[in-house]
């Protein structure tokens, strides 16, 4: 299944200037110490029941040149995660999982190859703590 996401120029100029909308964020749990398993892509977001639909996040290898040089790859998972039961998170055939925003923060990002599918989206955490 594709997920469409908001174009990319779109996506920077609404994080950069609504700090607190979720639409098309990555997230992950607040007070929770990082790892490769915390990192999700929001799909949906319904404000006024303040409900994520988000998709999981994988390591996809590391930049090779340029600014990113080795930085890790994100990409989603549009399946189901075979490590969900870690997630503790209950995912759908495609890979979604419905959660309460209030859990969740925010996480600076770019997305890299400017493609408004999630599935083919490379992303790049930039926050410290994302290395694998």
């Amino acid at each position: 299944m594709t997920f469409s996401a908001t174009s990319p120029g779109r996506l920077e100029k609404q994080q950069k200037s609504k700090p607190n909308s979720f639409f098309n964020a990555i997230i992950a749990e607040k007070s929770l110490a990082r790892s490769s398993m915390s990192y999700y892509f929001v799909v949906n977001y319904v404000p006024t029941t303040e409900k994520l639909s988000i998709v999981h996040l994988q390591p996809a290898g590391s930049w090779e040149s340029g600014k990113r040089e080795g930085r890790v790859k994100w990409s989603a998972v549009t399946s189901r995660p075979k490590n969900s039961k870690k997630l503790g998170l209950e995912f759908d055939g495609n890979g979604v999982a419905v959660v309460s925003k209030r859990q969740w923060e925010r996480i600076p990002m770019e997305s890299v190859l400017n493609t408004c599918y999630v599935d083919t989206e490379v992303f790049d955490i930039l926050e410290e703590d994302s290395s694998v």
